[in-house]
């Protein structure tokens, strides 16, 4: 299927509205963009790309300086820059404009955690010693957060069109290709790749050319959610302008991905034939896990609907099961008169185990509204009032549970979906329009002083955790975690002040800054 590129802020205009009343008078987060006569992909030329530590040009020259040169991947090389970094903007690392430090962790993460085989591993060891080589680290959940960066980049080249990070999304690509391409079972991928065997990353793959890799497999619901996703996103913004052959090869990823799940009944299944230990998305309400799966069920398969594969005989399956997942059954929502289990409430539920999975539920409903927007416009079709109520009724139940524990990029998410003219009043019923904009207001603002207190430096330290009876900002909580919108914002970090030789990749940051940048909410 053929699509058109899309731009940047998802503020679409003339299509077929629900009323008047609603479209035109329900209240909005931000300005609206001018009417068109035809509906029209979205477009923001008045968002310039982020200028970063390139202005004023007096702090480039002092600064790329004092860049860590050449092969000294070492700590005290990278806390130095660090340092001079911070002091050249500071204050404090909260005084570092926002575009400033997305730059800074980007170059970071692109020279100490791209891989030679294009993965980004989350956390590298770095050696005091300047001759060292970087020590990559294994981590359980790789794939998965490689697939947020995926995300991240996109927005990224919505926002910026640099060709640059086109290259790196087509770079990160491969690198996800390797992940399907390990476990030798079509459609589900690893949980991480190395070039040694350490730990649980202990079963061998040998590639055609005779290299040798070792992977973890037993991929979990939430690996292909936030995988699936990430090529959402970049099927959405980038994807007409990478080169025809990194086209293919994610046309036919995506695919197998969605085809292992129908192929084996909505359960991600190793080559054995045995099922991966968190890996069941049977989409069917009957506990409190199903409701869970059918949001990311149907977040997969629809991904792979609108964006169709080589195979046609599998595309005719998938498009079949997303006419009964949206059609027939409309898992990811009950009527409250009807079940007493609603997978439209399962964020909020006190059921669901912490923040990591009420993170991939609320991930799933975003996407799923996300690619109905863009189908809508592409068909030059009305918004299915019932769908995205129905959807959007996961995220407005979520986000009333966790609008106090400052999860930046959820509630950038929330705020860009109700920032879209034709998708508010659609999402919301009438009653809820005010105390919305009210919620909304408060969660943009805990999202942005979240951006602003993650640390220029990037290293662990020791210490323990603790509990908090209050949600804490970024800067009092453990630092050397992957990916803080999955974790709990009520755990604390008591560091002794020792840090470690760990190095975090600010893949967290990354995303929700874009994401941010992308729906404007920096105006």
């Amino acid at each position: 299927m053929h699509f058109d590129r899309i731009g940047l802020i998802a503020v679409l205009t003339g299509c077929v509205l629900i009323s008047s009343v609603h479209a035109q008078d329900g209240p909005l987060l931000l300005p609206p963009r001018p009417s068109t006569s035809e509906p029209t992909l979205p477009t923001s030329p008045e968002i310039v790309p982020p200028s970063g530590f390139e202005s004023p040009s007096h702090r480039v020259d002092h600064l790329l300086a004092l860049r860590p040169q050449g092969k000294d991947f070492s700590r005290p090389s990278l806390e130095r820059f660090y340092a001079a970094f911070e002091e050249t903007y500071g204050p404090t690392y909260r005084d570092v404009p926002l575009e400033a430090k997305a730059e800074l962790y980007e170059w970071a993460l692109e020279r100490y955690h791209w891989t030679p085989w294009d993965q980004v591993l989350p956390r590298v060891i770095l050696s005091d010693d300047p001759n060292a080589e970087i020590g990559w680290h294994q981590g359980a959940d790789i794939s998965t957060w490689n697939g947020a960066l995926l995300a991240a980049l996109s927005y990224k080249y919505a926002v910026t069109r640099e060709p640059e990070t086109l290259e790196k999304i087509a770079r990160l690509l491969r690198g996800l290709h390797l992940f399907l391409k390990v476990t030798d079972e079509m459609g589900l991928p690893a949980r991480c790749v190395m070039k040694t065997k350490q730990g649980d990353v202990n079963r061998q793959f040998i590639d055609e050319n005779g290299e040798e890799f070792w992977f973890r497999s037993d991929a979990a619901k939430g690996t292909l959610n936030q995988i699936v996703g990430g090529f959402a996103v970049m099927m959405l913004l980038a994807y007409p302008d990478l080169p025809p052959e990194v086209q293919a090869q994610a046309r036919f990823d995506l695919q197998e991905m969605a085809y292992h799940l129908i192929r084996h009944d909505y359960k991600l299944t190793e080559r054995d034939g045995k099922h991966t230990k968190y890996g069941n998305l049977t989409p069917r309400v009957g506990s409190t896990g199903v409701p869970f799966n059918a949001q990311v069920a149907y977040s997969v398969i629809a991904t792979a609907t609108i964006f169709e594969g080589p195979d046609e005989g599998k595309q005719r399956k998938i498009l079949k099961h997303m006419q009964d997942l949206r059609g027939k059954h409309h898992v990811y929502y009950e009527s409250p008169l009807r079940h007493i289990i609603l997978p439209q409430r399962i964020g909020a539920s006190p059921f669901v185990k912490g923040m990591n999975d009420r993170n991939h539920v609320c991930n799933a409903a975003y996407i799923g509204l996300f690619l109905e927007r863009y189908d809508a416009v592409k068909n030059n079709r009305p918004l299915d009032s019932r769908f995205c109520y129905e959807l959007g009724r996961t995220m407005y139940w979520t986000l009333r549970e966790l609008e106090n524990h400052r999860n930046a990029l959820i509630n950038f998410q929330w705020a860009g979906i109700l920032n879209d003219r034709e998708l508010f009043p659609r999402v919301l019923k009438e009653g809820e329009y005010q105390q919305t904009v009210e919620q909304v207001g408060r969660l943009h603002a805990d999202g942005m002083e979240q951006l602003r207190r993650f640390p220029i430096n990037r290293f662990g330290t020791e210490g323990e955790e603790a509990e908090s009876p209050t949600p804490l900002w970024v800067d009092a909580r453990k630092r050397h975690d992957a990916y803080l919108w999955k974790s709990d914002a009520f755990q604390a970090w008591q560091s002794n002040g020792q840090t470690t030789p760990t190095h975090i990749a600010s893949i967290d940051f990354l995303h929700a800054y874009w994401l941010m940048r992308y729906w404007g909410l920096d105006r």
